[in-house]
């Protein structure tokens, strides 16, 4: 029981720092790449990560039976809409700026949910 909330509360720091230092990561390539180079150099690699495990055999994409529509605008919103409007924020905002609003957003998204879901 214990080992479970030690790891919980790794989980969280991991997590927090992992998105701390891809804030901080952004906004130095953006002094010397624009924004849509960055982008795309960042999902370049991340595509190339991603394919290894699948080209090797070890992750194998079910797409049969699924509602297609429904995932291609999941896709387009997230994480592409995030990663565009989070590297054109942080061009013309600190690193600092940017995690205290991405901090904020579970809390927004809890104000949001009681709104429209009652």
């Amino acid at each position: 029981m214990i080992w479970q909330l030690k790891l919980a509360y790794f989980a969280a720091i991991l997590n927090a720092a992992v998105i701390g230092v891809t804030f901080l990561l952004v906004k130095l390539t953006l002094t010397f790449a624009n924004p849509l180079d960055t982008l795309t150099y960042r999902f370049a690699v991340a595509f190339a990560i991603l394919l290894v495990p699948a080209l090797a055999g070890f992750v194998k994409p079910g797409w049969r039976g699924k509602p297609m529509l429904s995932l291609l605008l999941l896709a387009l919103l997230y994480p592409i809409a995030y990663f565009v409007l989070q590297t054109f924020g942080l061009q013309y905002a600190t690193s600092a700026e940017g995690g205290i609003i991405s901090a904020m957003t579970p809390a927004v998204t809890m104000i949001f949910a009681s709104i429209f879901l009652k």
